[in-house]
């Protein structure tokens, strides 16, 4: 066997460029990321990949089939996936939102087209988030080139432009940006978003460089902002969506540690909070299972009547089997509950996903749900399984689809949270990391599914 040689040099100069880059700002970061990945990547080819999964009889389809690929970007830049917007929206059902340093990208044909959109006062800003507005305006939040935290730096920017890229108006955050498109949402007048500070999960609440994590709403879609809820004991919020058809109802969930995993609601627009799920002790015990409140840890839900269904965003590590053995066996995996949490009562266990649970999009008779990474899991890589929506007589059931390919060894969080909240005639998108599915510079992957 040839021992490979090391390369002392090449060593000292690779650590030298990360230290030096470690130095940037985040928004400089940014820029030299997204030029790297452009040369590394600009000469590969990005296939499309199907998968097709049989069924189990009386799950409401015989064959589901799932096509993937990466949209074709404007050239010059890496886009990202920002949000999809919802059927409600009149007219921008259809509509994507991509974003990039300097501007975003507008899809209306569902990402077979795009049209790129420049902000010019904003041209070396990073565009990290952004929300579709009920009068036809487009909320952005961009990073400070000069900020080195985006998710704590109270200096990045608020913008509301029109879809030409006219900038209507700008001002500096009040703290951190949302989390993905679940942490933000308009429903009539109303726009609220939750905060998603990047506090440290080995300093606790009362530690002084933790952040409170905070609610914010707007009544005249952006230009001012008022705090309308706030909480120091959690890390950070995850979810924050106004409940389609009801009105000034609104949900919210709280994260990481198990005494911090909570959900709230409102039915006012946000002027008062009630904790669902304040009843719960540390533990939840279900059939022969017992819980950490970890089971509350989730990033996305879906309603089902009174009830709702989440994936937890934790592998629930705490888990035991308590069967009356003198040493309960430990039983990981995140799982899929359904519950009313505001009567108090245990939730249902539909199934195991394994990795954490970080994406739900509706797509008709089912549901899709995308996991992360996480180790001991399907070798480490993401999962995508398939979730029947519960029917009158017919609890919901889960189904594996397939595992997603990873073209690196590195941990991947895949969708990130960042996900079309339903399909339109099929079709949906998620953001994926440059080495998850394919190997490609753009952060955006276009699901096609077909059940037959």
């Amino acid at each position: 066997m040839v021992k490979k040689r090391s390369n002392p040099w090449r060593a000292r100069s690779a650590n030298w460029a990360i230290h030096a880059v470690s130095r940037l700002s985040g928004g400089r970061q940014y820029q030299i990321a997204n030029l790297v990945s452009r040369i590394r990547m600009r000469r590969r080819t990005v296939p499309e990949k199907t998968y097709e999964t049989i069924l189990p009889d009386g799950f409401g389809a015989r064959r589901a089939i799932v096509r993937l690929s990466v949209p074709k970007m404007p050239s010059g830049r890496i886009h990202s996936f920002s949000e999809h917007a919802n059927s409600e929206n009149a007219g921008l059902a259809d509509t994507v939102i991509a974003c990039t340093l300097g501007g975003i990208a507008i899809s209306e044909d569902l990402g077979l087209s795009w049209k790129s959109v420049r902000l010019r006062p904003f041209a070396k800003f990073p565009i990290l988030r952004s929300r579709l507005l009920p009068n036809g305006e487009i909320l952005l939040v961009a990073l400070d080139p000069h900020g080195h935290r985006p998710w704590a730096d109270a200096n990045n920017r608020f913008i509301v432009a029109d879809m030409h890229g006219t900038v209507l108006h700008t001002a500096k955050m009040p703290g951190a940006a949302w989390h993905g498109p679940r942490a933000v949402d308009a429903s009539g007048g109303t726009l609220m978003y939750a905060e998603y500070p990047w506090n440290d999960p080995r300093q606790g609440s009362d530690s002084a460089a933790h952040k409170t994590s905070r609610v914010w709403r707007s009544r005249d879609f952006g230009r001012s902002w008022r705090q309308v809820f706030e909480q120091g004991a959690v890390r950070h919020f995850h979810y924050l969506q106004a409940r389609p058809g009801v009105t000034g109802e609104w949900w919210l969930t709280s994260g990481d540690e198990p005494e911090e995993s909570r959900i709230w609601r409102s039915t006012d627009d946000g002027d008062t909070w009630i904790d669902q799920t304040g009843t719960f002790g540390p533990f939840i015990t279900i059939g022969n299972y017992r819980f950490s409140r970890s089971l509350f840890r989730l990033t996305d839900l879906a309603w089902a009547g009174d009830e709702i269904i989440w994936g937890s965003d934790d592998v629930l590590n705490a888990t035991v089997e308590t069967t009356g053995s003198s040493k309960p066996a430990r039983s990981r995996g995140s799982r899929v509950f359904c519950a009313n949490p505001s009567t108090g009562m245990a939730p249902t266990v539909v199934g195991n996903c394994g990795p954490e649970v970080r994406s739900i999009v509706d797509v008709g008779k089912f549901y899709v749900l995308a996991t992360q990474s996480s180790r001991g899991f399907a070798d480490d890589k993401p999962q995508v399984l398939l979730l029947s929506k519960p029917t009158a007589g017919c609890a919901p059931g889960l189904v594996h689809l397939f595992d997603v390919e990873r073209h690196t060894d590195k941990r991947t969080g895949f969708t990130h949270s960042l996900a079309s909240r339903r399909a339109d005639n099929g079709v949906f998108f998620t953001y994926r990391k440059s080495t998850d599915v394919f190997r490609a510079p753009d952060r955006i992957l276009r699901w096609q599914i077909e059940f037959e």
